[in-house]
């Protein structure tokens, strides 16, 4: 053997004496159960502290969708008090609220319920590009937004059938008129001086 190599810790030979009964249970480690707590408890704590995650989780829950945001009707109601830099923004929530409806009727197969809100999101998202290029406020946003309508609503068009397609393809023809009136608002040519 070297001598500069470490050693091999040598095997122990210990063993009880003969008759010793040896327990060997098991322990939870951990701040929330007691080292010396017999296993039946520690079951019964967990159990407790499960019940106790699942009940605020699902409080937590309900909370969070009790304030989701103003509804539709208390968002037009806001119109006509804001600010026309704020009425954009408004008007943007409008859209995208109602084109979230319009893609649940129509992913449930409620297609002539779909079609009047359809409609309201090419309105307001009309709305939304005249006040936004009226103010020159959040018009990047604006256009981001109604971009991904369009995008949504192309998506949605390639699963309807060929006789509901037809005011699907309206309503993309306006959204992307009122993507290019944005794009022009923000890219305008400079005249030659």
């Amino acid at each position: 053997m070297l001598s500069g190599a470490p050693r091999r810790p040598e095997k122990s030979n210990f063993s009880f004496p003969p008759g010793t009964k040896v327990k060997k249970e098991w322990r939870a480690p951990g701040f929330f159960f007691h080292r010396n707590q017999h296993p039946k408890e520690s079951a019964a704590k967990l159990r407790f502290a499960l019940c106790w995650m699942l009940m605020l989780g699902m409080a937590l829950t309900a909370t969070a969708k009790r304030h989701a945001g103003p509804t539709i009707e208390e968002l037009k109601a806001q119109i006509a008090s804001a600010k026309v830099a704020d009425r954009a923004r408004i008007c943007l929530q409008i859209a995208q609220k109602q084109f979230e409806e319009v893609d649940k009727l129509y992913g449930a197969g409620e297609i002539s319920q779909a079609q009047p809100g359809l409609t309201d999101v090419v309105a307001y998202a009309q709305l939304a590009r005249d006040y936004s290029i009226q103010s020159h406020k959040r018009q990047k946003q604006t256009e981001i937004a109604v971009r991904g309508m369009t995008r949504k609503l192309t998506d949605l068009e390639h699963t309807l059938g060929q006789q509901d397609q037809q005011p699907v393809k309206e309503a993309l023809d306006q959204l992307e008129r009122v993507r290019d009136d944005l794009l022009s608002s923000m890219f305008k040519k400079r005249e030659d001086k």
